[in-house]
């Protein structure tokens, strides 16, 4: 009887498997797509140029815009890239432009410290500063739905902490009120 029962099992454990399997090179864009209708994210395909194999925008729950691609480059291949780039806005442009070119490099330095030390990260953050990247770069072979919910509230949260600790530095300077 014991036996009957583990063997009604099997059917249901390779189903599992099936369905959820590994994510590879091959499957990888689809899985993507289904990840992000489990989770009711807006998408946006963006136009395809010959360095990504796709490029989608995700709109998550919070509003916050993540674009993910998987690049054409031999290395980066096996890569998903995750990006979640940061518009300095006019008004804190104009704000920008009253420091002195040092105090906008302390503010680029802290904001790149503050990103180091919750292990997010970054580019492009250099004065003048006008738009820079979060970003995160998950293996291919090692993505599941969990990661990729993982990663995307990272990014999230990475993209947050960017501006908080920029309007803060920004905010700290006494030629800024």
């Amino acid at each position: 009887m014991f036996l009957l029962m583990a063997l009604s099992w099997v059917p249901y454990l390779f189903s599992e498997i099936g369905s959820s399997g590994r994510t590879t090179t091959s499957n990888v864009e689809g899985n993507v797509r289904s990840w992000i209708d489990t989770f009711h994210l807006g998408l946006q395909r963006l136009p395809d140029d010959q360095t990504e194999y796709f490029m989608f925008a995700v709109t998550t729950n919070n509003g916050r815009r993540i674009v993910i691609h998987r690049n054409r480059d031999r290395v980066l291949e096996r890569y998903l890239q995750f990006q979640a780039i940061v518009t300095v806005s006019d008004a804190d442009q104009r704000r920008l432009q009253k420091l002195k070119p040092q105090e906008v490099d302390f503010i680029a330095r802290d904001l790149r410290i503050e990103l180091q030390r919750a292990k997010i990260g970054y580019s492009a953050i250099v004065a003048p500063i006008t738009t820079f990247s979060v970003v995160k770069s998950v293996p291919i072979e090692l993505l599941t739905e969990a990661i990729f919910a993982q990663t995307l509230n990272e990014m999230e949260l990475g993209e947050a902490l960017a501006i908080d600790t920029f309007g803060k530095e920004l905010d700290s300077h006494p030629s800024n009120p």
